[in-house]
């Protein structure tokens, strides 16, 4: 974070818009009889990006239906398409929207089981360790490091529960694995991302 003087010069105020390098900030470094201070604003300049009320509403049409044109967004928030396309770009590049996917029916998949499984790990083991454990399972669609007793919460998705139960046990094959406590989905009461 740093801070922003804004210092605006007698020169200025006549129109001719030519601001006096400052080469540092403080009572040595200003020669008051040339300088009026109009206004000196101590504000926040954060490095991250500013997100105001247009960028969360394009966040939130392209989170609903990431097909959506350009054109479509912008009649819904009051600017034109290269307008949103520029936003967007803006907000791909600082990392905000970090992509855009494809919701798939896992049941048309043939993958009909939805289970939520609690994963407990031996001693002080890393996240960086459970995610090697869980990474090399596909199954697997998401994992947390939580808190509570268990140290990561995964999703996992199964074709059904023999499929669920022989994933369960390939996780328990890992020997920084101790156990898992598993709760099969019977319904999705929202939907989901």
């Amino acid at each position: 974070m740093s801070l922003a003087l804004i210092v605006v010069s007698h020169s200025w105020l006549r129109g001719h818009r030519q601001r006096r390098p400052l080469s540092a900030v403080g009572p040595s470094s200003i020669r008051w009889p040339d300088i009026l201070i109009n206004a000196i604003s101590f504000r926040r300049m954060d490095d991250s990006l500013r997100i105001d009320s247009v960028d969360r509403q394009i966040v939130a049409q392209l989170e609903r239906n990431a097909r959506a044109s350009f054109a479509a967004i912008g009649n819904d928030v009051g600017l034109s398409a290269p307008a949103v396309k520029r936003r967007v770009d803006r907000l791909l590049d600082a990392g905000v929207i970090t992509g855009f996917r494809a919701t798939v029916d896992a049941n048309a998949l043939g993958h009909g089981v939805e289970a939520f499984v609690e994963l407990y790990t031996s001693g002080r083991t890393s996240a960086i360790e459970i995610a090697r454990v869980v990474a090399r399972i596909p199954e697997v669609q998401d994992a947390y490091t939580v808190t509570g007793d268990a140290n990561a919460l995964l999703r996992v998705r199964t074709s059904d529960t023999a499929h669920l139960e022989r994933t369960l046990e390939e996780l328990r094959t890992d020997p920084a694995v101790l156990q898992t406590k598993s709760c099969v989905v019977l319904s999705r009461l929202l939907p989901g991302a």
